[in-house]
């Protein structure tokens, strides 16, 4: 008796934690939202970000392909239509594809916090939201019309997929997405093949989870 006592306690003390973690992430979320919007209103475009909005409605309209000819492919498809997709639905705007980017961007927010949650606890995932929440210069770099917001979810997604708890097949395959959403080459296409090919090792070794 005395061995499952301690056990039920530990599981009725972690739910509260539980609790505080979510509404802690609800918190960062606003906080996140709310300097998103602000910045969103305020910053400077430039050429790089005019020409992903701009060619994203493009793109959705079916004015043009990605893969024509006269498109030297220097960018990955996937941030386009996003973009694209929403000034369609609520009309041109820089601000409609900057705030379509905050939101995709929450995903990160949420990422960050639960991988911190999974490797230190639920303080660890609270205090992770909260900073990522309040540093402005990366919530602004989310909130542009570019790649920056997707490409950090979808990274931060393949990392999440690679902990101990997932499957194999997970893990391989969330690596994969990275080259669709970012700069080609220098950034996540050389990591895409070596993460996917640690993560399969990993669960290949004997005693692995």
């Amino acid at each position: 008796m005395r061995p499952v006592a301690p056990a039920r306690i530990s599981a009725a003390g972690a739910r509260p934690l539980a609790w505080i973690f979510w509404a802690g992430l609800a918190l960062a979320s606003v906080l996140y939202l709310a300097e998103g919007w602000r910045l969103a209103q305020r910053m400077v475009t430039w050429t790089d970000e005019s020409a992903y909005v701009h060619v994203g409605y493009l793109v959705a309209s079916g004015q043009i392909s990605l893969f024509q000819d006269e498109l030297t492919g220097s960018r990955m498809p996937l941030p386009f239509w996003p973009l694209g997709l929403s000034q369609i639905l609520w009309g041109r705007s820089l601000l409609v594809a900057r705030l379509t980017a905050l939101v995709i961007g929450l995903a990160a927010l949420a990422l960050t916090a639960v991988l911190a949650r999974l490797i230190a606890g639920e303080l660890a995932g609270i205090l992770a939201a909260v900073f990522f929440a309040m540093q402005g210069v990366l919530v602004g770099y989310l909130a542009t019309g570019t790649y920056h917001s997707l490409a950090a979810s979808i990274l931060l997604g393949a990392s999440s997929s690679s902990s101990e708890s997932a499957r194999p097949g997970a893990r391989c395959s969330a690596w994969g997405w990275c080259p669709s959403s970012s700069s080609p080459g220098r950034i996540s296409g050389p990591s895409s093949p070596a993460f996917s090919s640690s993560s399969w090792c990993r669960h290949a070794r004997p005693g692995s989870g």
